[in-house]
């Protein structure tokens, strides 16, 4: 028998399944059947955690009818820890009976803050110093690459060469068994360092299964193992292969970059552009594969590792490199020096007040549409942090800090980010449609959802949306797919939070809360904090100063302000066209007085001319 691919694919899943699986195995007169975990099974269904751990199919062969459930899962396990990341796969759990196979995970874990993430990243540059043969074996073994080299700069091409020797194979030959394509990916990534760098590559092969579905096998499933002994094992591993369609997070250490670079696509081998990964993994034969669409190599594209990239991204353009790099309307920075007790999302806020009054917004209420502003937050210290740990253990030569000391951080290396986006329901498809002020940005290394059996993915810049609520400092985050969903206020209003920064643990009073029905009745998505409470309750100097800041731009943009310029403009055009009629008057008169007295000056000359005549 084959060895069953552990999956686990990075994408959320929208919805539910509404069946039960119980039923598949109540009965037990099934003489085929083979129920290793039906008793933990049964335990998820009593404790109604099955709809949302366990799926089923009907396929018969036992290998591929595991790598469909397991692939199923996915979608499950990360919409569950889809806020950070998947820390513990957790146990697969098995069951055949009267021709239906059904999985399900269970013990798994989910990281849960994002301070566990970022800690962990300047120990693991130092160990790629360290032993980065090791390391690299690793790497290979736990994710099933074929080769892994550690390169200089962005030249992948020694893994390029790897994957011109991937024909007469023992994948290749099962390939061709099943009529299928072989291709090879080449991954370049990085170990939380510029120096880090490395490249792996990933034969695989693409083939049409019986149920007429495209299927991916690597090296690691032909290997031949026992079925049961794999289930009983209960391991519930990532592997490379499951990245394919690369629908994991990008940024910091929640994922990797799982692009598959597309070779000789420059003459520089350092500018390489990646394959769309769809177009990529579901690319049968040559001429899908020649046709695959292709991404042109930016090097600012989640690379704050190089410091060039890092200080383009902190300098003074950083606003343009932003914009240009993830799509962003508007990123802002926190004050210099950073401090938790300033909120840093307040730039932010107020940019999404002039937005909700621009001609974007406008339209989309015009449209029966919901404006939504997206802030988040982002700390790229951990970077600065990182390369200045190498320099004191002396694995790089140089480097000048940017982001001020560790107790003492500068603002430029904390910015907060804005996503304006418009949704509405779209009758003719019967989908939600959405459409983003800054429409050109590339929407990999965010989230992945299936709607409507199709996947769709949500670009980085709308993953995380605080909401912004200035009667506290807390970032709570709305959660990714709900505020997605969302087509009304009342769908904001229902969504739960979740704060996933451990200096902001500590909860509000009760009394600083808002409630559902103040909520809706809020045009705005930033609640400025109600005078009465600020007077009530003690809140921090710097928020007090940031809901004075608000209520400032508010008078600025908001409906009396457009009103009163309004009036004014109209007064200026009363007075505009009054002075135009008292020229054009003026110059009629001027040019009377110049018709007359032409008339005169003639009218002489005829009597001196006839006198002289005489």
């Amino acid at each position: 028998m084959m060895r069953i691919p552990n999956v686990i694919l990075c994408l959320v899943y929208l919805g539910d399944q509404g069946s039960t699986v119980l039923d598949y195995w109540d009965e037990d007169y099934d003489q085929g059947k083979n129920c290793i975990s039906e008793d933990e099974i049964e335990k998820l269904n009593r404790e109604d955690k099955a709809r949302f751990q366990c799926t089923s199919n009907l396929i018969e062969d036992p290998v591929e009818a595991i790598q469909k459930c397991k692939q199923d899962l996915a979608h499950f396990a990360i919409s569950i820890c889809r806020m950070t990341r998947i820390k513990k796969a957790g146990d697969l759990l098995y069951c055949k009976n009267r021709g239906t196979t059904t999985c399900c995970f269970d013990n798994y874990e989910c990281e849960k803050t994002w301070n566990d993430l970022s800690e962990s990243i300047p120990d693991k540059a130092v160990q790629f110093f360290k032993n980065k043969e090791r390391v690299l074996r690793n790497i290979r073994r736990d994710l099933g690459y074929r080769t892994c080299h550690p390169i200089k700069g962005y030249d992948a091409s020694i893994c390029a060469e790897d994957c011109k020797r991937i024909q007469n194979t023992p994948l290749s030959q099962e390939c061709k068994n099943r009529k299928g394509f072989m291709k090879c990916c080449i991954r370049r990534d990085k170990q939380f360092c510029h120096e880090c760098r490395y490249c792996c590559t990933l034969p695989f092969c693409t083939y049409i299964n019986r149920k007429g579905e495209i299927s991916h096998i690597s090296e690691s499933d032909i290997n031949k193992v026992d079925t049961d002994d794999l289930i009983r094992n209960k391991t519930n591993t990532l592997r490379a292969l499951d990245y394919l369609y690369s629908r994991n997070n990008y940024y910091k250490g929640t994922g990797m970059d799982t692009r598959c670079l597309k070779p000789y696509s420059n003459g520089d081998p350092e500018k390489w552009e990646h394959y769309d990964p769809d177009d990529f993994a579901n690319a049968v034969n040559e001429d899908q594969l020649a046709k695959a669409k292709s991404v042109a190599f930016d090097k600012r594209f989640f690379n704050f590792e190089d410091p060039e990239v890092f200080e383009l991204m902190t300098g003074d353009d950083y606003q343009q490199q932003f914009r240009e790099a993830y799509g962003f309307d508007y990123t802002g920075r926190g004050k210099d020096p950073y401090s938790i007790d300033n909120s840093l999302m307040l730039n932010c806020s107020k940019d999404c007040l002039k937005a909700e009054h621009s001609n974007f917004a406008r339209q989309c209420k015009r449209k029966g549409g919901l404006f939504k502003c997206c802030i988040n937050t982002l700390a790229l210290a951990v970077f600065d942090f990182t390369r200045r740990k190498l320099k004191q253990n002396n694995y790089i030569s140089q480097y000048s800090p940017v982001c001020g000391e560790e107790d003492l951080e500068s603002g430029v290396c904390n910015v907060c980010t804005s996503t304006y986006s418009c949704v509405l329901w779209n009758r003719t498809t019967n989908n939600r449609q959405h459409e983003y002020m800054t429409e050109k940005f590339n929407d990999l290394g965010g989230a992945t959802i299936i709607e409507n059996r199709k996947f769709r993915r949500i670009p980085f810049k709308s993953v995380f949306c605080i909401k912004q609520d200035f009667c506290q400092l807390n970032e709570n985050l709305f959660d990714t797919v709900k505020f997605w969903k969302a087509l009304d206020k009342k769908d904001v209003c229902d969504i739960s939070t979740v704060v996933l920064d451990s200096d902001f643990k500590n909860k509000p009073e009760k009394e600083l809360l808002e409630s559902k029905e103040d909520c809706v009745k809020r045009k705005s998505n930033v609640r400025i904090c109600p005078r009465k409470i600020i007077k009530n309750h003690k809140l921090e100097d710097s928020l007090i100063d940031a809901n004075r800041q608000l209520r400032s731009i508010l008078r600025m943009v908001g409906p009396k302000y457009r009103r009163k310029k309004s009036r004014r403009r109209r007064k200026h055009k009363r007075k505009t066209k009054a002075k135009k009629r008292s020229k054009k008057k003026r110059r009629k008169k001027k040019s009377s007085k110049k018709r007359k007295l032409g008339h005169r000056n003639r009218a002489h000359k005829l009597d001196h001319s006839y006198v002289f005549q005489i």
